[in-house]
């Protein structure tokens, strides 16, 4: 395989290593020697299977008509000087070492645009009002035995209330469930909640009988 570049190109060097890394990789047999050439581009005398010439822009369409005549596969990478970064080398070079797999066309120069990457960010967590007063009642009607202790006028989301439940359920050593966002711990836990609640710097009342 041949590689001409124009040598108002300087990117002899980045191509040579890009080429021997991805060949070495891939564990591909083939020998790439690169040359350069001046201004005009006159048709070598090629005896490679495959010619790669990195032209400039404005070259690209008289070297194509120039190569059409000729039996030997070629490709034209196309780069200005400024555009001649070891990112887009790399980018030829990995999709040359694809096309040789694949058999595929080339049908343009890489796309070197970054892929935008997804930020996740984090639901915002719900500052808790603590200076909002917890209603802490009890309910005995339709209840076996004292009843539940209920919890209402929650300053958190679902999420916070079940938390809490889960501590007071542990504090009370009992039972309890979450609906409609109150709080229910069974029997009368009020006095014991009450204080618990306090501890953690709410302000509560205590509500009916």
């Amino acid at each position: 395989m041949l590689f001409l570049v124009n040598n108002k190109i300087n990117i002899s060097e980045i191509l040579r290593v890009s080429i021997e890394n991805s060949l070495k990789m891939m564990g591909l047999p083939y020998v790439a020697e690169i040359n350069s050439y001046s201004v005009p581009f006159i048709k070598p005398e090629i005896t490679a299977d495959r010619l790669i010439v990195v032209c400039l822009p404005e070259e690209s369409e008289a070297i194509k008509g120039i190569l059409e005549s000729g039996a030997c596969a070629f490709e034209l990478w196309d780069m200005t000087e400024k555009q001649a970064t070891k990112e887009l080398v790399s980018g030829e070079v990995n999709g040359w070492i694809a096309r040789l797999i694949t058999g595929s066309p080339r049908l343009g120069p890489p796309d070197l645009t970054p892929i935008p990457q997804k930020v996740i960010t984090s639901p915002a967590v719900q500052p808790i009002n603590k200076k909002q007063v917890i209603s802490v009642g009890r309910e005995t009607k339709g209840r076996k035995g004292k009843g539940v202790t209920i919890l209402s006028d929650l300053p958190m989301n679902e999420e916070q209330i079940h938390q809490l439940a889960t501590t007071l359920k542990s504090k009370c050593g009992t039972g309890g469930t979450v609906k409609d966002s109150k709080i229910e711990i069974q029997g009368d836990q009020r006095e014991r909640i009450i204080i618990e609640l306090e501890k953690l710097g709410f302000k509560t009342k205590k509500v009916g009988g």
